[in-house]
C-alpha cells in the first residue's frame, strides 16, 4: 500500500538524519552553545547524541525496514518510531528551546509518521476481525 511506502521512506529518512544529529552531538556540537542545556540533566551534548544514534536511529531504520519488507513487527516498530520521534522533539524543545527549522520539520514529520502508523495498525484491526 502506498501509505505504507511512504511511512517506510519518512521513518528511514528520519533515522539517517537522526545519524547524522548524533554524529555532531557525539562529535561536541561545537555551535550549540552548553548554555541551552541548564536546567537540565546534562552537562554536554554526549548523552542525548548516544541516545539518537543508539536508540532513535536504529528504530527508525528498523521500522523502515520492517515496512519496506512488510514484516510483521513493522507495525509495532512504526508506532513505537512515530511515538519517538514526536517525544523526542518535544523534550528537546522543552530542553534548549526553538533553535532551529528543523525541529517543527522533524515534529511534523513525527506526527505524520504516527498518524500514519495508528491507520495502519486500525487497518491491520479491521483485517484481523473480517478474517475471524
Amino acid at each position: 500500500m502506498a501509505e505504507d511506502r511512504a511511512l517506510a521512506v519518512l521513518d528511514a529518512v528520519v533515522g539517517v538524519s537522526a545519524i547524522g544529529g548524533a554524529t555532531y552531538a557525539v562529535g561536541g556540537a561545537p555551535q550549540w552553545p552548553r548554555e541551552w542545556l541548564e536546567g537540565s540533566p546534562f552537562r554536554s551534548y554526549l548523552v542525548p547524541g548516544l541516545v539518537l544514534g543508539l536508540v532513535h536511529a536504529p528504530l527508525d531504520l528498523a521500522a523502515g525496514y520492517a515496512l519496506w519488507r512488510r514484516r510483521p513487527e513493522a507495525t509495532a516498530l512504526a508506532l513505537t518510531s512515530g511515538a519517538v520521534q514526536v517525544g523526542w522533539i518535544a523534550t528537546q524543545y522543552r530542553i534548549i528551546g526553538l533553535r532551529s527549522f528543523l525541529q517543527p520539520l522533524l515534529g511534523v514529520v513525527g506526527v505524520v509518521s504516527l498518524a500514519l502508523a495508528v491507520r495502519r495498525a486500525r487497518r491491520e484491526g479491521c483485517d484481523r476481525q473480517r478474517a475471524a
